[in-house]
């Protein structure tokens, strides 16, 4: 991909977060999440197809500009399922080599949670897929299960599901579809490798990481902004040596994140995933401490309900466990210490 056209879909998405994407707009999709115009106007410019093939509408965009591209929609803290549309349904029917699906498409893992068997000529889906992302308003759902023949992709239609509807703290749906023994054509079970499901988890997790250095990197947006103009004993609050010092913390830990989801970005791209856990961990811890810090020097106006910085706060308390907490990512990072073995630890970590 040339930059000529990464810059332009960056300043694309950029232009028309900034412009409809507003704290008001935010606000009044606060049940659920959900905005369906605002939504629209992102498909009607093709960007949820950037990461598809050209045969399917797409850019074929790596994965390092999907993710810089869910960092912008988590700055204005959109309300839709960015992650999912963005870069795990593309990611899914690229692998499977299986058209994209027309309206909002969500993804949730499912794994053991729902059976596929054979039964009359006919596979029939059985269970129920927990915390999917807007699945009230989705007219599919991609997920992996495991069938008699292996992992596969299933391709789910709205009316094939009942919901159980659920919130996280953000107020973004987060939703329980029970599949009560439905029916299934031939074209919505897809065989698909062996350990997709497995990266599919780990993709999620690096998904989530790139959302969290979003929300945090407008979180210090706003508590540089609110430092600069709020005034205390007859200075600004940003000369207070306190405070600059709470803001250099809530700097290096963004940074760090951003560059270890980013390196997290190259390495699954080339198939090492390694670096997905280390991203996760570091992202949680810095999201936990930036939100603090963040509330901290906003004093009570932080937390009222007119004032910005609970978009980014709240989908940071939220998104931190979702794909995996820190202590799930930091013992896969144990694990892979450990298999390293003592020869390789430095070489490692020098890298």
């Amino acid at each position: 991909m040339s930059d000529e056209i990464r810059t332009l879909l960056l300043d694309s998405l950029e232009r028309l977060l900034r412009d409809q994407c507003t704290p008001e707009r935010v606000e009044a999709a606060e049940q659920g999440g959900y905005d369906p115009e605002l939504w629209q106007q992102i498909c009607d410019l093709e960007l949820h197809r950037a990461a598809l093939p050209e045969s399917q509408g797409g850019v074929e965009a790596d994965l390092s500009l999907v993710t810089e591209m869910l960092k912008l929609t988590a700055a204005s803290a959109l309300p839709a399922p960015a992650a999912e549309a963005l870069l795990l349904a593309p990611w899914l029917v690229t692998l499977a080599a299986v058209d994209l699906p027309e309206g909002l498409v969500t993804v949730s893992p499912a794994g053991k949670a729902l059976t596929v068997m054979g039964e009359n000529g006919q596979l029939i889906v059985s269970g129920e897929v927990n915390r999917v992302p807007a699945g009230r308003y989705a007219d599919w759902l991609l997920t992996v299960a495991n069938s008699g023949d292996g992992e596969c992709l299933l391709l789910l239609r709205q009316d094939q599901w009942q919901v159980t509807e659920a919130l996280n703290l953000a107020g973004e749906a987060r939703d329980t579809l029970l599949f009560n023994e439905v029916s299934l054509s031939a074209e919505q079970v897809v065989n698909i490798p062996g350990g997709s499901g497995k990266k599919l988890w780990q993709l999620g997790a690096l998904a989530r990481s790139a959302q969290l250095v979003g929300a945090l990197r407008r979180a210090q947006t706003l508590s540089h902004t609110y430092v600069q103009e709020r005034s205390q004993f007859g200075r600004p609050l940003a000369k207070f040596q306190a405070i600059q010092q709470q803001l250099a913390l809530l700097a290096a830990d963004l940074e760090a994140a951003s560059v270890m989801t980013g390196l997290a970005a190259m390495g699954f791209a080339t198939g090492d995933n390694g670096d997905v856990a280390a991203a996760k961990v570091q992202a949680g811890q810095a999201a936990g401490m930036g939100a603090r810090i963040a509330h901290q020097v906003h004093g009570a106006m932080g937390f009222t309900q007119e004032y910005p910085l609970h978009h980014a706060t709240r989908r940071l308390w939220s998104w931190r466990d979702e794909y995996g907490s820190e202590t799930h990512w930091a013992h896969r990072v144990g694990e892979q210490l450990v298999n390293l073995g003592a020869d390789e630890l430095w070489p490692w970590l020098t890298a």
